[in-house]
């Protein structure tokens, strides 16, 4: 028993060191370049070369994207401008409530007929404090946009697509009452709930349940 006992010792320390010796995930992650109208495909490509061609052959093949289901910051309606003014700025979600990359930012991205498939709200409010003036979003039919071309275009440079997003639900799926897709059920409906049962639609609920 001795002996049966040590070699599973020996066995597990040997899993263990492999799990801790596994080359971790390598990459770029734009962090806060998105806050720039700047930051659009172009800039994106670009970027994704230059990592291809420095980075890739030492391993760094994640190229990570934020802000890809947001609106550019736009100046006047003129792209790679940047505008301060974050009511400008608006987020994209399909008729699902999932994200949903923006088209203008992103043209790959528009694999269905264009702006029409999308509705936004409008992008200039009266209440600065309103989650609605600071958030707008365009609600856009499912399927209509997707990061299939891009992650495409990536992978033939031997690199990997990787994405940051939110947690949750955005606010606006649940107002809306999105429908959760598959089910009978819309989204106000599954979302945290306050004591007096109405849906959690800010940072914290009270009294969740």
């Amino acid at each position: 028993m001795v002996h049966s006992y040590t070699a599973t010792l020996l066995m597990a320390t040997a899993c263990q060191a492999v799990l801790e010796l596994d080359t971790p995930p390598m990459g770029w992650e734009d962090f806060d370049s998105q806050v720039s109208a700047a930051y659009n495909e172009s800039f994106i490509r670009g970027q994704a070369l230059a990592q291809a061609r420095q980075l890739l052959p030492s391993g760094y093949d994640q190229f990570v994207i934020g802000g890809w289901s947001v609106g550019g910051l736009l100046s006047n309606g003129s792209a790679g401008i940047p505008d301060p003014n974050q009511t400008h700025q608006w987020t994209n979600l399909d008729e699902y409530g999932r994200p949903a990359p923006d088209g203008q930012r992103l043209p790959s991205s528009v694999v269905g007929g264009g702006d029409g498939d999308c509705v936004c709200d409008g992008r200039n409010c009266t209440v600065p404090t309103s989650s609605a003036c600071t958030d707008p979003v365009c609600i856009c039919k499912a399927g209509t946009r997707s990061l299939r071309p891009l992650a495409g275009w990536l992978n033939d440079n031997g690199l990997r697509l990787g994405l940051w997003t939110w947690r949750g639900v955005h606010r606006a799926a649940a107002v809306r009452r999105l429908r959760v897709k598959g089910t009978p059920y819309t989204i106000d409906e599954i979302v945290d709930r306050n004591a007096d049962g109405t849906p959690c639609l800010s940072g914290r609920c009270a009294g969740v349940r």
